[in-house]
């Protein structure tokens, strides 16, 4: 991966994360308009998420989704400031695919549920969001063998 195809990768993952938070993640979502920041609105859904009454394990995958927001703020945030360490460590790519993996568990979600809607139900937002922990995951994966300065 190029020096330029790889700030644009992590570009696009950091812009496509940020609109994410300003558009609705599921039918039935509040908006900006609304007064509320629809991605805090899906944070604090996902934690207190608990449909699975008979399955505590999928609760607690699904609370987790909420925290993966940590992982990619995280994330950005080590490689932006950490100079001294060219290539993305190997917990952190492990982390990221993790998380998107989690993440993606949504849609399995929407499509069983059948009163509100299926997968049809998840909004811009959800879609978004996605599509950035997809693209940071891919930037870290395509950039784990290169350093730094050896990025044509």
């Amino acid at each position: 991966m190029s020096r330029v195809q790889g700030r644009t990768l992590f570009s696009v993952a950091i812009v496509t994360y940020l609109v994410a938070w300003l558009l609705p993640a599921a039918d039935g979502a509040d908006s900006l308009i609304d007064g509320v920041l629809p991605g805090w609105e899906a944070v604090q859904f996902a934690s207190g998420y608990d449909d699975y009454a008979d399955n505590a394990i999928l609760n607690v995958l699904v609370r987790a989704t909420a925290w993966t927001n940590l992982v990619f703020a995280g994330g950005i945030a080590f490689v932006s400031l950490d100079r001294r360490h060219p290539r993305v460590p190997l917990l952190l790519r492990v982390l990221l695919l993790v998380c998107t993996i989690l993440n993606a568990h949504w849609i399995i979600i929407a499509a069983a549920d059948a009163s509100g809607g299926g997968v049809g139900a998840l909004r811009a937002g959800y879609w978004l969001w996605l599509g950035a922990f997809v693209a940071l995951s891919t930037w870290a994966a395509l950039r784990d063998g290169q350093r730094a300065g050896d990025e044509r």
